[in-house]
């Protein structure tokens, strides 16, 4: 039997198909675009765990993997590793008296100064609240000290909601191979103890 398809016809099942395959295409762009949009997604909320929105510091989630990281460089180089601990003093009651708004200005404030005097390369965290964490690589307590210092002082300079604001710190250095991740912060964390303890505004150095 002989089929005979006039031109008509196969011009309307070129038309057809056509019509399909443009479907096609614009599902495939779809499909493109909302992979796109899953993959930005992905990584504003990996971005989000990473960093602080307010402050633009490393998360603390970051911190432990940053420290073992370090740790682990300055065994293998045989090279000095210090932490760096601020906490910005009487924040809460800046923060109960001016309002949580404030609060975030001081916050911000305080990490852009702090972050614009750190060499580069120095990982820095928020830990919580108002206390940071600097990581320093290839510093001694001598020079971790120094450091410290020299971001005391520049905090003391800051007037934030025009209001004062000021930092105490402490400081801590890697002992050696017997000297884990956790005693090292315990140390830090201590140093900051004195330097509120001792009346803020200074820094203090781990015993």
């Amino acid at each position: 039997m002989n089929f005979f398809v006039s031109p008509f016809g196969i011009f309307a099942l070129a038309a057809f198909l056509l019509a399909v395959l443009r479907q096609f295409v614009v599902r495939e762009q779809q499909l493109g675009k909302q992979a796109d949009t899953f993959q930005l997604a992905i990584q504003e909320a990996r971005e989000r765990e990473e960093y602080d929105t307010l402050t633009h510091c490393l998360s603390r989630t970051m911190f432990r993997p940053l420290l073992s990281g370090a740790l682990h460089d300055a065994q293998l180089l045989h090279q000095p590793l210090s932490l760096i601990m601020l906490d910005i003093d009487h924040f809460k009651g800046f923060n109960d008296t001016y309002g949580h708004e404030a609060g975030d200005e001081v916050l911000a404030g305080f990490a852009a100064a702090i972050r614009h005097e750190l060499p580069a390369g120095l990982p820095f965290v928020r830990w919580g609240g108002e206390e940071f964490v600097i990581l320093c690589p290839g510093h001694d307590l001598a020079a971790a000290a120094r450091l410290a210092e020299k971001l005391r002082l520049r905090i003391a300079t800051l007037s934030l909601h025009a209001q004062r604001v000021t930092t105490s710190v402490g400081v801590a250095t890697w002992q050696g191979t017997l000297d884990t991740e956790e005693a090292l912060f315990h140390r830090v964390d201590e140093a900051l103890y004195r330097a509120k303890e001792g009346g803020r505004n200074r820094v203090e150095l781990a015993k």
